[in-house]
């Protein structure tokens, strides 16, 4: 997994909570939109990405949902949770490598991104 960015932060190890928050939220960009998942999310939750923004619950589930239609398939390579000091728990921070196989044209495009999951400590909730 060395070859995860880290975007000049430092990794650490996750909590069992983080862990299992991270894992949710990667079966949606692993094309697999679980209930588990959906539920870590608040009614007015907004996800914004270079491709496009989300603005409340049914928006981010349509935008992960409508991911089929454009990839065969969505590969988790690997990740690591970064220690930044301006997101404090419970938000995180990670870096994701997740390798895209599109379905026209037949291409795969490994993308690395920088993740940040805000979550409302009194709900517990993703919020952005």
């Amino acid at each position: 997994m060395s070859s995860i960015p880290t975007f000049n932060f430092t990794e650490r190890q996750p909590s069992s909570e983080e862990k299992a928050l991270i894992e949710d939220v990667l079966n949606l960009y692993q094309l697999n939109p679980i209930t588990a998942a959906y539920a870590r999310y608040s009614e007015n939750a907004t996800f914004h990405d270079p491709i496009g923004l989300a603005e409340g619950l049914e928006s981010v589930k349509a935008q992960f949902n409508g991911m089929p239609k454009i990839f065969s398939s969505s590969i988790t390579k690997g990740y690591k949770v970064l220690d930044n000091p301006e997101v404090k728990p419970p938000s995180i921070q990670f870096s994701l490598s997740q390798l895209y196989k599109l379905k026209l044209p037949p291409t795969e495009k490994l993308v690395n991104s920088l993740i940040t999951l805000h979550v409302d400590p009194s709900s517990n909730l993703i919020v952005k």
